[in-house]
């Protein structure tokens, strides 16, 4: 009888001490639990706090740097080309067109009437366009001298030249607005002179 009273004893000890762990247990995790979701509370309260601290001009550049790191995408867009704008643009009109201008051979000689003066060279252009020939005076002429017949091509609707001669000591002289329309294109005599004051005069016979 002893016994038995001694074993229900212990049995009740283990029982009540397997209890008591059971529920040391149960708090622990409880305790755990309850530290995990303290954190969570806190982080979460944190995270408010920082986007309220946060002023418009943070707010400006998060939203700048989201949009700076996006690519656009871009759209190959085709180019029509138009034709009837080429077609204007490349084909002249005909008032824009230049025309050809006739041109007409004379024969003529150089007579040289200016005191002290050499010719060198030869030149002639029409009148007041100032573009000029090639020299057309093969050898000098002497004051007092006449030239070799020599060919010039030139404009039929033009019959007024400026003429422009080098001398042998290298001066130029132009004589303007020498008047050919009424001379026979085969054989001109265009003398060449000074007048009274001083300024060169052509004359074509």
């Amino acid at each position: 009888m002893r016994r038995k009273s001694i074993m229900l004893f212990l049995c009740v000890a283990l029982t009540g001490s397997l209890l008591t762990g059971c529920g040391d247990t149960k708090k622990e995790q409880k305790t755990e639990q309850n530290k995990k979701t303290e954190a969570v509370d806190n982080k979460s309260e944190q995270t408010a706090e920082e986007e309220q601290t946060q002023t418009p001009d943070d707010m400006t550049e998060i939203q700048e740097t989201a949009q700076a790191t996006k690519k656009p995408v871009q759209t190959p867009t085709a180019r029509k080309k138009d034709n009837k704008s080429v077609k204007a643009t490349d084909t002249p009109r005909p008032s824009d067109a230049v025309e050809p201008r006739d041109m007409m051979t004379f024969s003529a000689k150089v007579e040289n009437s200016c005191e002290k003066m050499t010719i060198k060279a030869f030149y002639i252009s029409s009148y007041g366009e100032n573009a000029w020939s090639d020299n057309l005076m093969k050898s000098k002429v002497a004051y007092g001298k006449v030239s070799k017949k020599m060919k010039l091509r030139m404009p039929a609707d033009q019959l007024r030249w400026d003429l422009k001669v080098i001398t042998a000591d290298g001066k130029k002289v132009i004589f303007h607005e020498l008047d050919v329309s009424e001379c026979d294109s085969s054989n001109i005599t265009i003398t060449l002179m000074y007048d009274e004051d001083g300024n060169p005069v052509a004359i074509a016979v």
